[in-house]
């Protein structure tokens, strides 16, 4: 099975579940597959808050761009954001002493620990996420 989609965004923070559970239906992603449907809502959740709240920050006439692919064997998203990027290992890193506390500052790390692979473009306003597909 191969499927793409293309969605264009509008920068709305409260239709952020809609989007993901439209995108999901459409990557045929359902009740049943447990596991990859988690890892798959929480990172494009977290990849699209991020878009919309950090790189476009916040501003409604700016838009995201999501991509996917699904094959047998993985599932890819990509998501794009108007802002001007940012350096992904300039992040603190969460689990550090100064962060523990911190009511911000997860995304990336969730992305990171649910996803096979998170990948960013040089600007730093693209993340590219891949999921495999377990048969288990």
């Amino acid at each position: 099975m191969l499927a793409k989609l293309a969605l264009v965004l509008p920068t709305d923070l409260e239709a952020v579940g809609e989007f993901v559970e439209e995108a999901a239906r459409r990557m045929g992603i359902d009740e049943a597959d447990g596991n990859l449907g988690f890892r798959f809502r929480m990172g494009v959740t977290e990849a699209l808050v991020n878009a919309m709240k950090h790189g476009n920050r916040k501003d409604a006439a700016k838009s995201v761009l999501m991509e996917l692919w699904r094959s047998d064997s993985s599932i890819r998203v990509k998501v794009r954001d108007e802002g001007s990027g940012f350096a992904p290992e300039t992040v603190p890193d969460p689990t550090g002493a100064k962060m523990l506390r911190a009511h911000h500052g997860r995304g990336i790390f969730l992305m990171r620990e649910l996803c096979d692979e998170v990948s960013y473009n040089e600007k730093g306003n693209e993340v590219v996420l891949k999921l495999r597909v377990r048969s288990d």
